[in-house]
């Protein structure tokens, strides 16, 4: 149960912090020389503090996936390569929100699961409890295919 509180006032401190009170998501903009798709995914890259590549393996969303009551987006996340910072495993279990003016990224989780591609995704660790976290004010970036 304090692992639950402990997540719930991580996400809700993130909310209140990035988003403000207003429902709508808020991300910090880059600088206006970077222009341009590459650049700014290299801006936000640059910013993140971790990074992660992978594959979402599994996603679970609404009366099986809350947080405090109130419903997540949870994906199971396996590691390939730690692309900056540093994590404590392989298999990482993400938590979202739904992307509906919320700044969940959950829209990304579902097209990388759904194209079978590979995602690079900055995650922010819960603390107190094994989750990340990860949002669509960070970097994200579902991989072209294979060719």
């Amino acid at each position: 149960m304090m692992v639950r509180v402990r997540i719930a006032l991580a996400v809700s401190a993130w909310l209140i912090a990035g988003a403000g009170a207003a429902v709508a998501c808020s991300c910090s903009q880059p600088p206006a020389h970077v222009k341009g798709r590459e650049a700014i995914e290299a801006w936000q890259l640059e910013a993140a503090e971790t990074v992660v590549r992978g594959r979402v393996t599994q996603m679970t969303a609404g009366a099986n996936a809350t947080l405090d009551g109130k419903p997540v987006v949870r994906a199971d996340f396996v590691v390939d390569e730690v692309v900056k910072g540093e994590i404590g495993g392989r298999q990482l279990r993400l938590v979202t929100l739904f992307g509906l003016g919320d700044c969940g990224s959950a829209g990304l989780l579902l097209t990388a699961i759904g194209w079978n591609r590979p995602v690079r995704i900055e995650v922010k660790a819960l603390p107190g409890a094994d989750d990340y976290f990860i949002h669509s004010c960070g970097y994200g970036v579902v991989e072209p295919p294979q060719r």
